[in-house]
């Protein structure tokens, strides 16, 4: 079992003839949900930090 981050994985679904687009989708996929996820419940914050430090005028 070899543990690496995500985006070294996809690299080893690309060769120099062949890229297995199916499994690089897929895969990059999964690395976007859960990023995706915790921005929707973070959201509420988010917006409020850029709205309290937004420009004043």
């Amino acid at each position: 079992l070899e543990l690496t981050v995500i985006q070294v994985a996809l690299t080893k679904y690309m060769t120099e003839f062949i890229t297995y687009w199916g499994r690089l989708l897929a895969g990059s996929m999964l690395a976007t949900i859960p990023i995706v996820v915790l921005f929707f419940v973070l959201q509420k914050y988010y917006v409020q930090s850029v709205t309290s430090t937004g420009a004043k005028g």
